[in-house]
């Protein structure tokens, strides 16, 4: 790769990174949010996928790339789906309330985004088997993205994504039993985190 190409996309990353940190501004001075974690998948997820931009369409038929079209489309579908069922049943508002809070518990609800305030557990569509569809979708995303062209450094990445996508889960998990108690606890002995009846 020329040198002019990889200050092309330092900047993308940093720009990119800018954005996320705004994103994720209330989220990073909580570690033990899920928020926090999160922040840590995109970053990977968005290096991966820069590093790897020479490599998108090399090779079309290796199996590789094959492997890697496949996650990402997994990823693609997963991710609709999850935020379809996550927006219709969900039911976010901006006023969610939960009794009885710790002070730190209330500082990592306030730091949710909007759509992720929600009122109702939703366990329809891809919910009815996995915990975390789009938690799931980044983790098909940084996979697809590695497997276009695997390196030492994109093997770094990968093993960093595929952490803090488990770490993210498991903070949201805990928030998710203070919001939904032992709905939620239920929910959790009926589905899997990532990949359904496997993971």
């Amino acid at each position: 790769m020329a040198e002019g190409d990889w200050i092309w996309y330092w900047s993308i990353f940093v720009g990119l990174s800018i954005v996320f940190v705004y994103l994720s501004r209330k989220a990073l001075i909580l570690p033990r949010s899920h928020g926090f974690y999160r922040f840590f998948v995109f970053e990977g997820d968005t290096g991966i996928i820069l590093l790897n931009v020479p490599a998108w369409v090399s090779n079309p038929w290796s199996w590789n790339q094959i492997l890697s079209w496949a996650f990402l489309a997994i990823s693609i579908i997963i991710l609709l789906d999850g935020v379809h069922f996550f927006r219709k049943f969900g039911h976010a508002s901006e006023n969610e309330k939960v009794d009885d809070l710790t002070p730190l518990q209330e500082k990592i609800q306030q730091s949710q985004f909007k759509f992720e305030k929600t009122t109702s557990l939703v366990q329809t569509g891809l919910f009815k088997y996995i915990r975390h569809p789009m938690y799931s979708s980044l983790l098909f995303l940084g996979w697809g993205a590695f497997l276009k062209d695997i390196s030492w450094v994109s093997v770094v990445l990968i093993i960093i994504v595929t952490i803090f996508v488990f770490l993210t889960a498991r903070a949201d998990e805990r928030e998710c039993i203070v919001k939904f108690g032992e709905e939620y606890k239920a929910y959790m002995q009926k589905t899997k985190r990532f990949i359904p009846f496997i993971l």
